[in-house]
């Protein structure tokens, strides 16, 4: 008993802990993976760690019972910490067990659970394969992780095992939302970006009122468009897996601020922390003059140049970036958008370039068309406004801002 108790209180120790990094990671918008793990790993181990503990701690089968105590507290009776390694050692604990048990679905469970809230997706996919193979009936919700760590196992992308085990999902619950998100964005593994835009409008015009999971699928569909939340003060996006290159040249995740350095920040003034902060950002636009073909260093640049309101050497960041992916839709989108915010609103001609490079590749972007009569009516060119503007209308939902703009820029030719 004292194992499963000990168990769960580190498991959710863990997924505390993990729940706190994946918030204040801010991710681009998907469905909350991030949280719908962490909520799993609270709300769900204690369940499973008690009727594990029925399953295990039974008169006849005695040997399940550790010979010792676990001590997992956060510190010893005498004060001191509690070894760093006391995680991993319950862990294997719970390996062993199910090695002498492999029948326990629950188990799996639960020791799928612990790999998320460690981060090890790979084996987490693995142990909750077994509980749904040995879940009878089918559980949607234990399904519903197993194929959410396969698509974190795969770098967010919706791999063939994660598709099915969503179809699987919908053959129980029809409706569930969830499995039609990730089954729409399963789609750009086909290479059919429409496809999965499409899925994603259907799926949110049958969202319930203040449905909790419909901002996430609305910024999804602005995103797949090409059209950021908030263009004026977005940060340059990763770009999504039907427009990355595969060629793209990799780079090294910068390293971050040492101790010192943070432990000096917090004795600074704020104009003094500012000017510290400028000091390392312009340190790492020198490092990328050594070394111009870092793509992931441009895009670093590029963030942190709009941290610190310098919109137009975030835009002359991506441009280098450009460079490097110049067919990435998404990064010419938000290459154009940051160059309208430096130039307080105004399409100019580097933004509208970019624009018609978008149009090349898809010609019925919506925010492209959008840009693009922006800058033709500021020209005169009203009839090229117009015709942009019309394209756009059928293609936007009634919900979206975008179309409350357009109609009024169309009714003010």
């Amino acid at each position: 008993m004292v194992f499963w108790i000990s168990a769960a209180v580190v498991a959710l120790v863990i997924a505390g802990w993990t729940m706190m990094r994946m918030l204040s990671a801010r991710p681009k918008p998907v469905w909350p993976t991030a949280m719908m793990f962490a909520v799993a790993a609270i709300a769900s181990l204690g369940a499973a760690v008690l009727a594990t503990v029925a399953s295990l701690e039974t008169p006849d089968r005695p040997s399940q019972r550790p010979a010792d105590p676990v001590t997992v507290a956060s510190n010893h009776a005498d004060g001191t910490e509690a070894p760093a390694d006391s995680f991993e050692a319950l862990i294997a604990q719970l390996e062993t067990r199910l090695k002498d048990d492999p029948k326990d679905a629950k188990g799996w469970g639960l020791l799928g659970r612990s790999y998320v809230a460690m981060g090890r997706m790979d084996d987490a996919a693995k142990a909750f394969a077994s509980a749904v193979e040995l879940t009878d009936p089918p559980d949607a919700d234990l399904i519903g992780e197993y194929g959410e760590t396969l698509v974190a196992a795969a770098g967010g992308r919706v791999v063939p095992a994660a598709e099915s085990a969503f179809e699987q999902i919908l053959a129980i619950q029809p409706d569930d939302p969830r499995a039609r998100y990730y089954l729409a964005l399963a789609n750009l593994e086909k290479n059919d970006r429409p496809g999965a835009i499409a899925a994603l409008k259907t799926l949110l015009a049958s969202a319930p009122p203040k449905a909790p999971w419909a901002d996430t699928v609305f910024e999804r569909i602005q995103e797949l468009e090409g059209r950021p939340a908030a263009p004026a003060a977005a940060a340059p996006a990763t770009p999504a897996p039907a427009a990355a290159s595969a060629t793209a040249p990799s780079a090294a995740p910068a390293p971050g601020p040492t101790q010192e350095q943070m432990q000096a920040a917090q004795n600074m003034t704020p104009e003094d922390r500012m000017a510290m902060i400028q000091g390392m950002v312009d340190g790492l636009a020198g490092k990328l003059e050594e070394d111009p073909n870092n793509y992931q260093g441009w895009l670093r640049l590029a963030n942190a140049y709009m941290v610190l309101d310098r919109k137009s050497d975030a835009a002359s960041a991506l441009a280098n970036a450009l460079k490097l992916q110049p067919a990435n839709v998404g990064l010419l989108i938000q290459y154009a958008e940051i160059e309208i915010a430096a130039n307080g609103g105004q399409v100019t001609p580097d933004a509208e370039k970019a624009f018609n490079r978008v149009i090349v590749r898809e010609p019925k972007n919506p925010q492209a068309l959008w840009r693009l009569g922006q800058a033709a009516a500021a020209r005169g060119d009203t009839d090229t406004a117009r015709q942009n503007w019309q394209a756009i209308m059928p293609r936007l939902l009634e919900a979206d801002p975008l179309k409350a703009e357009v109609r009024a820029a169309l009714e003010a030719l």
